[in-house]
């Protein structure tokens, strides 16, 4: 992770502290009050700029999230249709559509 040309600048103490904000199990992740008082936090207060590159891969990363969320939703509504319908699949475009704001009134019958 830390390979890329754009860690170079960041020092052990903020790469440590990112690596246990970032660790996958709840249970030994840092808490978000153990984060705020980490010694690289409490010593580096003043505000820092961030990088521009840092700032577009923290958009890119959150466009990602929220495609990756709607594409799950999607599946969801499709896979809960498939069931209650007893494999005679309508695909009801209101149902698809209705986590994502949107309405339609016709749509096809899917055999």
């Amino acid at each position: 992770m830390w390979l890329d040309p754009d860690w170079s600048r960041i020092s052990p103490e903020a790469k440590s502290l990112i690596s246990r904000m970032l660790t996958y199990d709840p249970a030994k992740r840092i808490s978000a009050a153990d984060a705020l008082n980490d010694e690289w936090i409490t010593k580096n207060k003043k505000h820092t700029p961030l990088n521009k590159k840092v700032m577009e891969n923290l958009c890119s990363f959150q466009v990602s999230i929220l495609t990756i969320h709607l594409t799950l939703n999607r599946i969801i509504a499709v896979s809960e249709q498939v069931e209650a319908s007893d494999h005679d699949v309508y695909c009801d475009a209101n149902l698809l559509t209705a986590r994502e704001g949107r309405t339609t009134k016709d749509f096809p019958r899917i055999r």
